[in-house]
């Protein structure tokens, strides 16, 4: 009796070894396949790979409508882990990169990375995945947030240059707000800006050359024009121009910047 047993013992083993690498193939042919459709803007193949009455599917389908909408998308896929919990359902883990290039240049490109846990059943003979966090690495890029602070302070330097005309200040903390205050070299570069904005009247104007980076931290390069025009005498004007370099991060639900090269830019011109 007990050599039966194991002999059945014995022989089951190949047969649980050949379903687990069978549905290790077909998991990785599945999220092959939905990151080919992320590459082809397939929307539709790339839903296909996923479970419609899955928790969060609604919100899914919405993040990659707007993602292949307003960017090119390149996915790789490591997986991690599957474990088999049956012969028909699989869970584990694996790691997703997207290289996300936005349509927007001033959206610019993000590299995004999540380990994401999934679960995968088989219904009627289709594999399909049943459960997948998070849903939100498939949202559009947020790159266009960390330009708009950018063109956010331009403009309140403008607005702030308005007191040298002898109007009110009151744009000035907005500007200095824009900028962390751990930031090295904040001293300087907040005595350049009450000083330049007190003198001259200042027509900042920004072309953006690129803009990389993650959801949370990105690295802008601008070329920067400054006008500088004399509130006491309007024919004189000077003009300033750099190539800036400048990081902003998103602290809570706002982008700072947090690094500003060369933070000269602002310095009054001598007499």
């Amino acid at each position: 009796m007990t050599d039966r047993m194991t002999r059945r013992t014995l022989l089951s083993l190949p047969v649980a070894a050949a379903l687990r690498g069978d549905t290790d193939d077909d998991i990785k042919g599945l999220v092959n396949s939905a990151a080919e459709a992320l590459r082809n803007h397939d929307e539709r193949q790339f839903l296909a790979a996923f479970d419609p009455a899955m928790k969060g599917y609604r919100e899914l389908a919405a993040n990659v409508h707007g993602l292949l909408r307003d960017a090119d998308v390149q996915a790789s896929i490591e997986i991690q882990s599957v474990e088999m919990q049956s012969v028909e359902i699989s869970t584990g883990q694996m790691n997703w990169t997207l290289d996300i290039a936005a349509h927007d240049l001033s959206a610019g490109s993000t590299k995004r990375q999540a380990k994401v846990t999934f679960r995968a059943e088989r219904s009627g003979g289709k594999l399909r995945i049943v459960s997948f966090e998070p849903v939100s690495l498939f949202a559009p890029p947020h790159g266009r947030e960390a330009w708009d602070a950018i063109s956010g302070a331009a403009m309140d330097l403008q607005l702030a240059s308005r007191r040298a005309e002898g109007r009110e200040e009151s744009y000035l903390p907005n500007l200095l707000g824009r900028f962390d205050r751990a930031m090295a070299g904040y001293s300087q570069l907040a005595a350049n800006l009450e000083a330049l904005t007190s003198i001259w009247v200042v027509e900042p104007a920004l072309q953006l050359t690129s803009n990389e980076g993650g959801d949370d931290r990105r690295s802008l390069e601008i070329d920067w024009v400054m006008t500088l025009t004399s509130p006491l005498d309007g024919a004189r004007s000077l003009r300033k121009e750099e190539t800036v370099k400048c990081v902003v991060e998103k602290r809570g639900k706002r982008w700072l910047i947090v690094a500003f090269t060369p933070s000269e830019l602002f310095a009054p011109p001598g007499p």
